[in-house]
This record gives structure tokens, sequence and C-alpha cells, in this order.
């Protein structure tokens, strides 16, 4: 397996603390709903298919190693 870009992994977790607003170190379905309604681009439909595609364990939220 190939190493990690270091790059990328800081720009992953730039955008994740960004949209974790509360740093509580998940993203929780409002946090990303409000982050990518923010940028225009989703409706709440789309935000909780997002969610039900990315919270596996069902919580209502996801870790950064989640991504």
């Amino acid at each position: 397996m190939a190493e990690e870009d270091p790059q990328e992994k800081a720009d992953r977790e730039r955008i994740f603390k960004h949209f974790d607003t509360n740093g509580d170190g998940k993203i929780s379905a409002d946090e990303l709903g409000d982050a990518l309604k923010a940028l225009g681009c989703v409706t709440p439909d789309e935000v909780k298919f997002m969610m039900d595609e990315i919270d596996t364990d069902g919580d209502g939220s996801f870790l950064m190693r989640s991504i």
C-alpha cells in the first residue's frame, strides 16, 4: 500500500476541523448540513442520504478516521 501524502492528510484534517464546529472530534448531521448548506449545494434530504452512507454505527456523526 502506498504511503499517504502528508499534504493530503493535512488538507483532510483542516477541512474536518472546519466542519466540526463544536470541536468534539466528530461531525454530526447538523454540522455537515450547516456547512454544505452554507455552500448552497445540498438539500436536507441529500444531507440525510450522505449521513446514512457515512455514519456506519448509527450514532448520528462520523469521525475523522471514517473518511
